[in-house]
């Protein structure tokens, strides 16, 4: 009698387009739910600075943008995580961007990347979550 394979871990990815920067988190999650970070890179970009002291993201700041996406584009692809595998997030630089649907065409239309602006309670709870595993994972080592 043959046994069932195992199902293997797959990879997933989050990038986080925000105020100060884009984010990139890959992780291993096991059959269980159970998440590792395997790999994760961080870019600084002042769309904040844009969107609170003119309004929009300069053309400029769009440029850089889309540069940093088109980078982890090509580090997802070298880890083999299709675009069902990744999850492009906006907090409030974009969602308080006058010009911010114009700016999502583009990112759509240059990367590929489909991103979902998400809410401050939205993005509150996502950090929670987040903090939540990190003290976890830290227990033994904060007491």
């Amino acid at each position: 009698m043959k046994e069932a394979a195992a199902t293997p871990a797959r990879l997933e990815a989050v990038i986080e387009i925000g105020s100060t920067g884009l984010r990139l988190l890959v992780v291993e999650v096991s059959p269980s739910g159970e998440w590792k970070v395997v790999d994760r890179a961080e870019r600084a970009l002042a769309l904040g600075r844009d969107v609170f002291t003119s309004g929009a993201i300069s053309r400029e700041s769009l440029l850089q943008c889309l540069a940093i996406l088109n980078r982890y584009r090509e580090a997802l692809s070298g880890w083999g995580i299709g675009d069902e595998c990744v999850t492009v997030v906006a907090t409030s630089a974009i969602r308080e961007a006058r010009n911010r649907d114009s700016i999502l065409d583009r990112v759509a239309v240059k990367t590929g990347f489909r991103v979902r602006v998400i809410d401050g309670i939205e993005e509150n709870r996502l950090m929670y979550l987040v903090v939540d595993h990190a003290l976890r994972e830290a227990g033994p080592k904060l007491s």
